[in-house]
């Protein structure tokens, strides 16, 4: 969709850790979409690189992290993200200033070190309250847990190694133990 209709980097290529960077600094837009409604570090990497962020619009607190419309962008659908990029490429000192304002808010706020600094102050906290439950569990019930665990895990895998030794190929195998897989997820 969007490759129709504007220049775009490779998209189908992997790119190397180390080559990321690069890619997004030498971006005039670099647009992201959410996985389950969650922040990715796409949004991060785009601005802490100086590039404007256009992602779409959820609500999980991003609104927290940036000043949306004046740091980042986001778009609600398909139409507003294509209008949104046509927009922004045509209007270089607006998209710029994003970028810009993006870039500052990141570097003071949103690097590793700022994101390990902010949750030892949460943890350490007096009224930090630990939600793991088998933290408290009886050891009992931990090697219960963890048992069911790796015998799910280990089902899996004893039924791709069968398919794989049967000479079966990778889409296959797959099908295999798709079944295993699908009972695991609804059970």
């Amino acid at each position: 969709m969007i490759a129709n209709r504007f220049r775009t980097n490779d998209f189908y290529r992997v790119y190397m850790p180390e080559e990321v960077g690069q890619v997004y600094s030498q971006s005039r837009i670099v647009f992201n979409c959410s996985i389950a409604g969650d922040v990715t570090m796409r949004i991060f990497e785009g601005t802490a690189c100086g590039a404007m962020v256009l992602t779409d619009s959820i609500a999980n607190g991003l609104d927290e992290l940036f000043d949306i419309g004046r740091e980042i962008v986001t778009y609600m659908d398909d139409a507003d993200l294509l209008d949104k990029i046509a927009y922004y490429l045509a209007h270089g000192e607006e998209r710029e200033a994003i970028a810009r304002a993006g870039q500052r808010r990141t570097l003071a706020e949103h690097t590793y070190p700022h994101r390990m600094a902010r949750l030892l102050e949460i943890v350490t906290a007096p009224n930090f309250r630990q939600r793991a439950p088998m933290r408290t569990a009886a050891p009992e019930e931990r090697w219960s847990a963890r048992r069911k665990i790796y015998i799910h895990l280990h089902m899996l895998d004893i039924l791709l190694d069968e398919a794989k030794a049967q000479g079966l190929d990778p889409l296959q195998r797959a099908w295999a133990a798709f079944p295993c897989l699908i009972r695991r997820l609804l059970l």
